[in-house]
């Protein structure tokens, strides 16, 4: 998800979007000058110290501010005589894997979100700049051994310096404080949302924050752009919950039984409405105008890239009039929330520009009546691989409250990874219950290449 705002965009008066090589060949024109947020390299060369300078380079920006390596541009000259002229590089496929093979062997802890873009000169076929996308990263510190020693280096304006030992202290005592601002937002994110939930039925409350959010701006997402991320978050969760799995198979059949959620938005996709910094999507009703409450799936979407889900928990009606002081949460339910919350996520850091790994948590908010009691889960009663229906097994236990279930959704762009932080969200729920797992996410383990 490369970044659709830099250094670049700003001096030239250019609008959000995609960094192209004609943005980078009129920056080269008005000879823009490196900052601590836009470095420019003339050449991508892989011998040993051009590798050791752009493990540097990775490490400095994602200490510092986030920013752009633009390579493939070069600086003539020196001092008030300093000039830049486009110097294309060989485009391919080692052009990327170069990036980030040292960003993973040389740099520590690896710095998440870096991108690789490769710009094509119409001109010279086979040539153009890449551009290497890091944000600032919430890992920070990050160290790179230099000569016989081990450096955290950071941006001071256009220069690279090494951290003094205060400053490696003041960044890690700032990445704890991070960690912990990230569990409190992602906690009000949720009671924000429940808020505003109707309390006859139990919900499923999802919420996500990327990792390096958006600033405040003058501008915020328009409706058109939160209209776009829903179409493709629903496309997103049909790709993660499909993408290579034969519909006739065991993971296929079990897959059928989850249901997609994000298509359920029907006309209130196309018609969100405005909070405060945000866009909501709600279904409206007459007891939702009498209220205030909400009744039918719910989100919201957070100029900051955050996101919350929350989605109506229905239990089979036998069930219910069982265990009619109770809240009933079918683990299903709990799955199809986990694909959909990724999902949504996604969508939404993608339609932002912001790279870097997601923080997600998922909560159930019981009934809120007089006489709720328990939360139990709900399974299917498969024997003989004949499915006999819903139950609560008399080997789970109910629980007063479920404990949020937290993860890192670290390279938002790649199924697998939305695949098993969604596994990894759900079995986190439902094992607090007795239950060992998962009903269907059971996607096939990917072979050897």
């Amino acid at each position: 998800m490369p970044t659709s705002w830099s250094r670049i965009h700003e001096a030239l008066g250019a609008p959000r979007g995609p960094l192209t090589y004609e943005l980078v060949a009129r920056a080269v024109a008005a000879n823009v000058s490196e900052a601590d947020d836009l470095d420019w390299k003339s050449d991508q060369r892989s011998d040993e110290a051009a590798r050791a300078e752009l493990a540097k380079d990775i490490a400095a920006m994602a200490n510092t501010a986030g920013g752009v390596l633009v390579i493939g541009v070069a600086e003539k000259g020196k001092g008030a005589e300093k000039a830049l002229e486009l110097s294309p590089v060989a485009l391919g496929e080692q052009a990327e894997q170069q990036v980030r093979a040292v960003n993973v062997s040389r740099v520590r802890p690896v710095v998440q979100g870096v991108e690789v873009a490769q710009l094509p000169c119409d001109s010279r076929p086979g040539y153009g700049v890449v551009v290497v996308y890091i944000p600032r990263s919430p890992d920070a510190p990050h160290f790179v051994e230099r000569r016989e020693s081990t450096i955290a280096p950071w941006r001071n304006g256009s220069h690279t310096d090494a951290m003094l030992e205060r400053q490696i202290e003041r960044a890690y005592a700032d990445r704890f404080a991070r960690r912990q601002d990230e569990h409190a937002r992602l906690e009000r994110l949720f009671e924000s949302t429940a808020e505003r939930l109707a309390g006859e039925h139990p919900w499923l409350v999802g919420v996500s924050r990327p990792r390096s959010p958006a600033g405040l701006s003058l501008s915020s997402p328009d409706r058109d752009a939160v209209t776009a991320a829903v179409a493709r978050a629903a496309a997103i969760e049909e790709e993660t919950l499909w993408e290579g799995v034969d519909v006739q198979s065991g993971p296929g059949q079990a897959l059928a039984r989850i249901a997609r959620t994000l298509v359920t938005f029907g006309d209130a996709a196309v018609n969100p409405r405005k909070g405060l910094r945000r866009w909501v999507l709600r279904r409206d009703s007459d007891q939702t105008r009498l209220t205030g409450l909400v009744y039918e799936i719910y989100a919201e979407f957070h100029d900051d890239g955050s996101t919350s889900l929350a989605l109506p928990v229905r239990a089979p009606r036998q069930l219910e009039a069982v265990y009619r002081d109770d809240s009933l949460l079918p683990s299903q339910l709990v799955e199809t929330a986990s694909v959909a919350l990724a999902s949504l996520a996604t969508a939404w850091a993608e339609s932002l520009g912001l790279g870097g790994a997601i923080a997600l948590s998922l909560e159930s908010r019981s009934r809120v009546t007089p006489a709720a009691k328990l939360t139990r889960a709900v399974t299917r009663r498969v024997i003989g691989g004949l499915d006999l229906g819903y139950e609560v097994a008399d080997w789970t236990i109910g629980l007063k409250r479920v404990l949020p279930a937290e993860a890192d959704l670290i390279d938002p762009a790649a199924v697998v990874d939305r695949r098993h932080v969604s596994r990894q969200l759900t079995e986190d729920v439902v094992n607090q219950f007795g239950l060992r797992g998962v009903e269907s996410l059971v996607w096939p383990v990917p072979g050897p290449n």
